[in-house]
Order: C-alpha cells, then sequence, then structure tokens
C-alpha cells in the first residue's frame, strides 16, 4: 500500500470559496493523548497511531482504527513500566496493520525501536525491538508486497555519527531482512519514508553532516 503524503499550500490569491467540514473525530480518554500519523486503509478508512499518558505518569503507545466517515471501530494502547512512543503507522498487504516508534525501558540502552504488529480486529499479534546500545528511534513505516514493512528513524548505535539516518526492512514476523544506515559524522536523523513508483523508498529529515549550513534538509533516495 502506498503512503499519503500531504502538503499544505498558501495561495497568494483571492480565494472566496471556503472548504467544508465534512466531520470531526475525536478519540482518546481522560488523560493526553498525541496522535503523531495517520494513513488511508483499503476499506477507505483511517488508521492512526500516537501515544498518550496514562494515570502513572507513564507513555503508552496506542493505534485506533476509523472508519471512512470518522467512527472509531476499535483501538489497542500498549505499554510497560517504562514510556513508550507510537510514531509511524500503516496498513500491511496481508491487512494487518503495523505501529512502530520507540521504549525507554532498560538500564543501559537509553531507547529502542519498536514495531507492533495488529490483526484486523485490533488483536495484537507480536512485538519486536531493534537497535543497539544507543538510543535508537523509529519514525515512520511503508508496508511491503510480502506482508513486511520497511521502518525509518535514526540512531547512534551504528555508524560513523552522533546519529545516523537508520532503514529497517522486517518481514512478516517482524524478522530483520536488512538494515542499512545513511549520514556522515554530524547529526542525520531522518523522520519520513515513502514508497517510490519505481519501488525503492525515499527517506527524508535532517542532516548537520552535509549541506551549507548547522542543518539542512535531508532527501535519499534507495533501492
Amino acid at each position: 500500500m502506498m503512503k499519503i503524503t500531504i502538503a499544505f499550500l498558501i495561495l497568494v490569491s483571492t480565494v472566496h470559496a471556503q472548504p467544508d467540514t465534512l466531520w470531526g473525530g475525536y478519540y482518546g480518554g481522560r488523560h493526553r493523548q498525541y496522535l503523531r500519523a495517520t494513513t488511508l486503509t483499503t476499506d477507505s478508512g483511517f488508521i492512526m497511531g500516537g501515544y498518550g499518558i496514562n494515570q502513572y505518569g507513564r507513555s503508552n503507545y496506542f493505534t485506533i482504527k476509523a472508519s471512512a466517515d470518522g467512527d472509531s471501530l476499535w483501538g489497542a494502547e500498549l505499554g510497560g513500566e517504562r514510556d513508550d512512543y507510537g510514531r509511524g503507522v500503516c496498513e500491511l498487504s496481508d491487512g494487518g496493520y503495523v505501529i512502530v516508534g520507540y521504549k525507554n525501558s532498560y538500564e543501559v540502552v537509553s531507547s529502542i525501536g519498536l514495531a507492533t504488529k495488529f490483526s484486523q480486529n485490533g488483536d495484537s499479534l507480536w512485538t519486536h525491538y531493534y537497535g543497539g546500545e544507543e538510543s535508537d528511534n523509529l519514525h515512520d513505516v511503508v508496508a511491503t508486497g510480502d506482508g513486511g514493512f520497511v521502518a525509518a528513524g535514526f540512531t547512534p548505535s551504528f555508524g560513523n555519527g552522533t546519529d545516523n539516518g537508520w532503514v529497517i526492512k522486517a518481514g512478516s514476523e517482524g524478522e530483520v531482512e536488512w538494515q542499512k544506515i545513511y549520514g556522515g559524522n554530524g547529526n542525520d536523523l531522518v523522520f519520513s519514508i515513502i514508497l517510490t513508483f519505481d519501488g525503492g523508498y525515499a527517506i527524508a529529515g535532517y542532516s548537520s553532516s552535509y549541506g551549507g549550513g548547522r542543518s539542512d534538509f535531508y532527501l535519499v533516495k534507495i533501492d
């Protein structure tokens, strides 16, 4: 499934017609919730992901499935004794869903990348963790035709810089098939990934390793 990115344009002209609001959906409970990602699903609905603060002051990550009219069909919230953050979400080719993010859980590791797969009905099927010895974060994800996914973020655990762009290809059970690092000797952070028309990927973020300033927009095309 191709992820759809929406750009906001400012029109420098006089436009009299105003867009109509078709509906609004509000999701959450008594505590704070932060929606970080949404994408279309094959049933014309939406899958959403983010994180919320629970009654103990900890962050749990969540995903919500909504219909084409914005009605909540199901929601799932997961987390542990430490803070967990959901960042990117997509529908998989088998009809399930995956959310990626990172977990602050271990004494030695500051954070570790995570991915959780849900069924069409919102049941949690598995959770995998990815990374090394430092603070590793996954921020976006796209589905692949084999039932797996490609996730992107940044890591200081691998590569030459403080932070490096990080891309993981995982199979249908979340197992790592390959991972690649992109960047130089500075901070190179990736926050977005899309599937390109030729079957490759493009990752975007910002870099202090390349460009003309302290940090610059960073776009990389990979096969």
